[in-house]
């Protein structure tokens, strides 16, 4: 049998979709439920959805045939990548906590109230590629236009959200019932080109469009930026420059109250990542383990020996290391990111081996004995 490039992207466009469609009612029943919020009751609703899951896909991935030119992958897909994940993350991000140190979202990815403004602009653009959808075939030049501008508005605005998460997206894959939205933008920016692309088809011949559509796509973003200005006091790029940890934010986030070893030492099975005492960490007191006493030996014998490359492994952890330990809020998440980091764990021993001058288990064994370490 001969595989094509189309059952291809149809068979991983069918395995994403219902990827994403499981971890979206699996968040859900943990939201109302919370009493299967913790080890066995987040395997029992997984197991569930995997289940349930295998169905959907089929049902998904094979085509109709009863009504083929309703294709359900697409409707769903769709439905999915443009409404649902985009909800969702609307509310996560309206949800996460203020940061007293600095009055800030640190770990929002878009500031709040002024969010509001460009889903007010992205549900126009989603009655826009709707309406596309609906009606193929070539309409009015002044609705070919209209349709055209917003569409390029839903490009323009999930090609920024996508910069935005930068490589956050990742870790949307990886822990999927938490972070699956942030992939969101990537795939409905695909839907959104491929629409754009399928209406420049229709407008072939209509001379001057291009202009049309260029003085409306001007005149759209400028109003809307001028009513977001006077609504919000902010213009509506503040929403992504004003936060913390994302790609195009400009704000300092303070120090986080963990790094991700400690929230693994904090919150993982006592049976896995053996906690061994109580630590001193900028005036809290920490469950340490093992694995961050090496970690943190590590860091310390390079501020001690190359203190300028010590900077620079400093500064990125903290970018990357306290957007992760956001996400773990249970222990399976915490457990698995301590199998993850035992890798790492055996490379820092082996340099505190060949590199420490002195004994490195004096060295480990001095670790968060004060509220020196970070």
């Amino acid at each position: 049998m001969k595989i094509s490039a189309k059952k291809i992207f149809r068979f991983l466009l069918a395995l994403f979709t219902t990827y994403a469609l499981a971890c979206t009612v699996a968040a859900v029943i943990l939201a109302i439920f919370p009493c299967l919020d913790n080890h066995n009751g987040q395997w029992l609703v997984w197991t569930v959805f995997g289940l349930l899951s295998v169905g959907v896909f089929f049902l998904l991935y094979l085509p109709g045939h009863r009504h083929p030119e309703k294709d359900r992958l697409r409707i769903v897909s769709e439905v999915c990548f443009l409404v649902l994940l985009p909800v969702w993350g609307f509310f996560t991000n309206w949800s996460l906590h203020v940061c007293q140190a600095c009055q800030l979202y640190p770990s929002q990815a878009l500031r709040t109230p002024d969010v509001i403004g460009l889903y007010v602009l992205y549900a126009a653009s989603l009655i826009a590629y709707t309406i596309s959808r609906r009606q193929p075939r070539r309409l009015r030049p002044i609705t070919e236009m209209w349709l055209t501008v917003f569409l390029l508005i839903g490009v323009i605005l999930c090609l920024a959200l996508a910069v935005q998460f930068g490589k956050a997206m990742l870790l949307g894959l990886l822990f999927g019932f938490i972070g699956i939205p942030l992939v969101a933008p990537l795939v409905a920016l695909a839907f959104l080109s491929v629409e754009l692309l399928a209406r420049r088809k229709q407008r072939v011949g209509q001379a001057g469009m291009g202009a049309q559509i260029a003085v409306g796509l001007g005149s759209v973003l400028s109003l809307w930026a001028l009513v977001h200005r006077w609504i919000f006091q902010a213009w509506p790029w503040d929403m992504f420059t004003k936060t913390c940890d994302w790609y195009l934010s400009q704000l300092q986030p303070p120090p986080g109250d963990c790094h991700y070893l400690c929230t693994v030492a904090a919150q993982g099975s006592r049976w896995l990542v053996r906690p061994q005492r109580f630590g001193l960490r900028h005036g809290r007191t920490i469950v340490v383990n093992r694995q961050l006493c090496v970690a943190n030996a590590f860091e310390d014998l390079l501020h001690s020996r190359w203190p300028r490359f010590g900077r620079v492994c400093r500064q990125t952890y903290d970018r990357l290391g306290w957007p992760v330990s956001r996400l773990l809020c249970n222990k399976l998440l915490a457990n698995l990111v301590y199998l993850l980091m035992k890798p790492a764990e055996w490379f820092f021993s082996i340099c505190l081996l060949l590199f420490d001058n002195d004994n490195p288990e004096k060295r480990i064994d001095r670790m968060y004995q004060s509220d020196i370490q970070t």
